[in-house]
């Protein structure tokens, strides 16, 4: 994800590398038979006071799933006015399959996650949802952030999963991040046909 203001840039990136781990790579190439396989595990964050200078500031890492070979994927960058610089991700804990062998115990889970970087430093870091395994069914899905023109700050976010009753979910949820970066109550969006991405 990024963003241009002015001569500055803003970059949020998760890492695109071969599998690093030498057992993991070859546990899955057991079960897919495949060679080609990825690291999407490190979330990452760089930004540039001035393009035109070709200079850009130290990576900072927001997020990482190494220990359980787990997933995570940018959603969106947003830059306050004030220059604080809000970030959305989702992260898939583990993946399931190479448990047993490699990281027995670890509980599956699924966040949409929200975070604020204030010169280079996290401030700020929380879930907007979490479906941990045996506590929830109810599975975020990618999100986006919504801006008022006052800078009131949403996020509209995909759900599914199932319900307290059993019943399928499947719909797009708002939430408002307050100025105190609390959450307001997340209120159910009536579509025909949800955004799922």
């Amino acid at each position: 994800t990024v963003q241009l203001k002015d001569r500055a840039v803003y970059l949020c990136g998760v890492s695109d590398i071969v599998e690093p781990n030498k057992a993991w790579r070859e546990a899955k190439h057991k079960l897919t038979n495949q060679e080609w396989d990825y690291d999407f595990r490190r979330l990452f964050f760089t930004w540039s006071s001035d393009i035109t200078t070709g200079k850009f500031n130290d990576w900072v890492e927001i997020a990482s799933r190494e220990k359980t070979c787990g997933r995570i994927r940018p959603c969106d960058l947003w830059v306050a006015p004030d220059g604080a610089v809000h970030l959305l991700w989702t992260e898939h804990a583990l993946v399931a399959r190479l448990r047993q062998e490699f990281y027995p115990g670890e509980r599956q889970s699924d966040a949409l996650n929200y975070a604020v970087i204030k010169e280079g430093k996290v401030v700020v870091r929380q879930p907007i949802l979490l479906a941990e395994e045996g506590t929830s069914s109810l599975v975020p899905g990618a999100g986006r952030f919504q801006v008022t023109p006052d800078h009131k700050l949403f996020v509209l976010y995909y759900v599914s999963g199932r319900d307290a009753a059993g019943n399928a979910v499947s719909e797009n949820r708002l939430v408002e991040i307050r100025g105190d970066h609390t959450l307001g109550e997340s209120v159910r969006l009536s579509m025909p046909t949800p955004l799922s991405e």
